[in-house]
């Protein structure tokens, strides 16, 4: 998975796989 920012690494659009459940943090729930 490449290196991305934080502000980044919640938006689904860059994982380029399924979206994910993100909590209030921005970590898979």
């Amino acid at each position: 998975m490449k290196v991305i920012s934080d502000s980044d690494r919640w938006n689904p659009a860059h994982f380029g796989e399924m979206p994910r459940q993100l909590d209030s943090d921005g970590n898979p729930s």
